[in-house]
């Protein structure tokens, strides 16, 4: 069993002669959509140090929803928004899922 102390999800050990061990560092998740789960583009796979570092244009588009929701998700709710305003659409159409979006 491993101590404690090494376990980890983040970074691999590999025990080497001489009661020492290597670590490898695992590479961090691609962004995805809020909504529909797609990988986002436009956004490096990097981790938070690396992200931190970036300025930040280059961290995420500048658009809106930029780095949360994927373009066609965001044109969607943009559409909905636009209904919702106007009063073509009603609050209780619209998915639950794109409220917390919306904030209307």
């Amino acid at each position: 069993m491993v101590a404690p102390r090494l376990r980890s999800r983040s970074v691999k050990k590999k025990f080497v002669k001489g009661g020492r061990f290597i670590t490898k560092q695992k590479k961090p998740s691609r962004a995805v959509c809020g909504l529909c789960g797609a990988v986002l583009s436009g956004v490096p796979s990097r981790g938070v140090y690396e992200l931190s570092k970036l300025p930040k244009v280059k961290r995420r588009p500048s658009r809106v929803f930029g780095g949360v929701l994927c373009a066609s998700c965001a044109q969607r709710l943009l559409i909905e928004k636009a209904r919702l305003k106007k009063g073509v659409l009603a609050r209780d159409q619209i998915p639950v899922s794109h409220l917390k979006f919306l904030k209307v």
